[in-house]
């Protein structure tokens, strides 16, 4: 693999983990506004973005530490 193909493929994973997260955002803080499970939040995340269900999993506990960091 070249390096501009390097590079292509860096962007083009950034940009799709990128917006995988930040629909999950959206999704975890609509969620938690109406007072969700974690398991069903969950489940719209894998549904809505396509990942698989452990990724969402990490996604939504990212979200919560990040959220106890602020806090802090």
């Amino acid at each position: 693999m070249t390096w501009k193909a390097y590079e292509m493929d860096a962007r083009r994973e950034g940009r799709i983990k990128g917006r995988i997260e930040g629909r999950s955002e959206g999704i975890i803080r609509s969620g938690r506004r109406h007072r969700l499970s974690d398991e069903v939040i969950v489940e719209d995340i894998a549904a809505e973005t396509g990942c698989e269900i452990v990724q969402a999993q990490k996604i939504l506990q990212e979200y919560d530490k990040k959220q106890e960091m602020e806090l802090v």
